[in-house]
């Protein structure tokens, strides 16, 4: 059986709610119904070592693979027959990438905010952000070719109001004289954004 199907099981028997363990490890509610229900295959060490801490269920005392989900769909070609495919890899390192880069944006601003760090962590963290861009914009390049149901995984995946908080930081950053004004009127928390 899975880590997560074991989750599952032990909420169930435990009479808890997803939202309830979310409240109790700290993990965002959204993010942790995704790795529960096979959404997002990976779990990162530090979520793992929260569950464990919360649920003392042995698969979880050791770092835990991907799950490995796949999803039969029909093809118009084939009627009848069926093909299998990685319900989620391409979006879901897309999601991951913008994540990953939306999460460096915040660690940056939380450093400006707090304390005036060095130029070479500076260096460091802006070497971390450009290349999570172009990685994010080279997985993005599929989606020129992609069908429309690829799009609209992507559409759902992402929640619009946190890719609209995005670009706008993004514009923000471009106005150097206007910056400082956005981060302070700018009190949006993305959905998914990780914990520190």
């Amino acid at each position: 059986m899975a880590w997560n199907d074991e989750v599952r099981n032990w909420l169930k028997e435990k009479n808890l709610s997803i939202s309830k363990l979310a409240v109790k490890t700290g993990i965002n509610n959204r993010t942790l119904s995704d790795y529960l229900m096979g959404r997002i295959k990976t779990l990162p060490e530090e979520k793992r070592k929260k569950l464990y801490e919360e649920t003392d269920l042995e698969i979880l005392a050791n770092p835990v693979g991907k799950i490995e989900k796949i999803e039969y769909i029909q093809t118009g070609k084939n009627k009848g027959k069926t093909e299998s495919k990685d319900r989620t890899s391409k979006n879901e390192s897309l999601y991951n990438g913008l994540t990953d880069l939306e999460t460096r944006i915040g660690q940056l601003k939380g450093m400006c905010e707090k304390e005036k760090p060095s130029k070479e962590d500076y260096k460091g963290k802006i070497g971390e952000i450009e290349n999570l861009f172009y990685t994010l914009i080279e997985k993005m390049e599929y989606l020129k070719n992609a069908p429309t149901e690829e799009r609209e995984k992507i559409t759902r995946a992402i929640n619009s109001r946190d890719m609209g908080y995005f670009i706008s930081f993004m514009n923000a950053v471009y106005k150097p004289d206007t910056f400082n004004q956005w981060v302070k009127m700018s009190g949006y928390i993305p959905t998914k954004r990780s914990k520190k």
